[in-house]
């Protein structure tokens, strides 16, 4: 895979930080996201 190879943007740094700055950007998003709507659900019913 070609995620699988390190890249060497910034002197050689892998990237694992890239993948786990994308998995918590994607948990805060989710998160927000079902936050947002749990929300509006709860507007709408109240």
């Amino acid at each position: 895979m070609v995620a699988a190879r390190p890249v060497r943007h910034h002197g050689g740094v892998p990237d694992y930080r890239l993948i786990s700055i994308l998995v918590v950007v994607g948990a805060i998003t989710l998160a927000l996201v079902v936050i947002g709507s749990g929300a509006s659900v709860t507007v709408t019913i109240g």
